[in-house]
């Protein structure tokens, strides 16, 4: 990808640093390569992976904004440095008076460069001085929205959450009104009285920050004022969201008590057929759970189930389960898996023991009036438990494989979208079978399941 670097008055500025990146799912990723411009500013960009990227060059303090091409564009890529415009201005208490040694944060809301990409977190910061006055340099041109606070803003969990002013780059005696932070407390508590053991508690826009106390109580502090949405969660509760918490400069507000909705908690002991704990086996919750032929672990992960492993005797404890019917199992990387259990629904805890053994193999061919039935999904589904299933794939051949199931009888069925029906035949697999096997045969035509 050739590429020039360019100045304000488009000369060519030789020895200037290029950095690309990689841009996935429209996002800006990792760093694929650095080079440096030569004579007249030019630059080619060798070894770029097909598709988009983001190019930007720095040299001396000024920068190009950064530009996203795809790398098959077969044009130059033309970058300007810019040592940017200025944002000025001066920062008030609540009562017109200075407001020195105050941090000043301004993020880029829209750049007057269409080529430019917004990033999260890329801002320009100053400190006012004894006037309370403050000057940012080198601002892309743009529009901003401008921040202030005391001490080390930017580490604050609710600084984000300040409204700020807006300003565009070039606008001068900009003023800022330093108003007092508040204070927002109050009470998580369930319906019997008791308290969540941990609880996080987050304002809009901004991180949740943790809690532990005895009796659920939490407080934060240096809170801006406004209106904001207030969140409680946890491993063991439900989040509770209120809406509309006002706070006014420097006042505290008292939330009281709020009561949250306690989630279940599972526990139990996972083991082998002769009781040796299988410490470290991996157990798996949720309301379905799926497999890959080889794994529930990956399936899991994208359905939200909670997941704990078990410790050296073999005990798990699973927090934070919703009240619905779950599905629950384990599986250890040597010692196998455990048949899928079925957890009823319910609002109390739970206890459930879990026995893993070697697992078992599991293919056939499937076909269509005789013919291999490629790119077919097969579901192997144990009796009882609808909510959990394993899904392969066939190849071209219409060969199917599941490599690892856990010891139990399958329902296992062919499915083909917008065939006339489905095959299906009951396969049970012993405790360390390598070859059971089930063929299937799907209907001639196509249509719908």
């Amino acid at each position: 990808l050739p590429a020039v670097v360019v100045d304000g008055n488009g000369g060519g500025v030789p020895g200037a640093e290029l950095y690309v990146y990689a841009v996935r799912g429209g996002v800006t990723g990792p760093r694929l390569a650095t080079t440096l411009a030569g004579e007249e500013g030019k630059a080619e960009l060798r070894g770029l992976p097909p598709g988009e990227v983001e190019v930007q060059a720095l040299k001396d303090g000024a920068a190009s904004p950064p530009v996203r091409v795809r790398t098959d564009a077969g044009r130059a890529l033309r970058l300007t440095l810019a040592t940017g415009g200025e944002l000025t201005g001066v920062v008030v208490t609540e009562d017109g008076g200075l407001a020195p040694d105050v941090q000043v944060v301004a993020t880029l809301e829209a750049s007057d460069d269409p080529t430019v990409v917004l990033r999260s977190g890329s801002f320009v910061t100053a400190l006012t001085d004894s006037a309370g006055r403050f000057r940012l340099e080198r601002v892309t041109p743009g529009r901003y929205r401008l921040r202030a606070a005391r001490g080390s803003a930017r580490e604050s969990a609710t600084f984000w959450a300040r409204p700020g002013t807006v300003a565009r780059t070039g606008s001068r005696d900009v003023r800022l009104v330093l108003e007092r932070d508040g204070v927002v407390r109050g009470r998580a508590r369930f319906a019997d009285g008791s308290a969540p053991p941990r609880l996080t508690v987050a304002l809009t826009l901004t991180e949740a920050t943790p809690m532990a106390t005895p009796d659920g109580s939490f407080r934060l502090e240096r809170v801006p004022p406004g209106t904001h949405v207030v969140t409680l969660s946890g491993p063991t509760l439900a989040p509770k969201t209120l809406p509309s918490v006002t706070v006014k400069p420097g006042a505290e507000v008292n939330l009281g008590d709020i009561v949250v909705e306690r989630l279940r908690t599972l526990r139990g002991r996972v083991a082998t057929r002769d009781c040796r704990p299988a410490a470290g086996a991996v157990v798996l919750a949720g309301a379905t759970l799926y497999g890959d032929g080889v794994s529930l672990a990956a399936g899991a992960a994208r359905g939200g189930a909670r997941r704990a492993v078990a410790d050296g005797n073999g005990r798990y404890t699973l927090e934070g389960l919703e009240h619905a019917p779950l599905v629950v199992a384990a599986e250890h990387g040597t010692l196998g898996r455990s048949s899928l259990a079925a957890l009823p629904p319910g609002p109390g805890d739970g206890e459930l023991d879990l026995v893993v053994e070697p697992t078992g193999s599991l293919e056939g061919v499937v076909t269509r009036g005789g013919e291999p039935a490629p790119r077919v999904a097969v579901v192997a589904t144990p009796p009882g438990v609808v909510r959990g299933r394993t899904v392969v794939m066939t190849d071209d051949a219409g060969h199917y494989r599941f490599a690892k199931l856990a010891a139990d009888r399958y329902l296992v069925a062919a499915v083909e979208s917008g065939a006339q029906g489905t095959s299906q035949r009951a396969v049970a697999v012993d405790v360390g079978a390598t070859g059971a096997r089930a063929d299937l045969r799907l209907p001639a035509g196509r249509g719908h399941v």
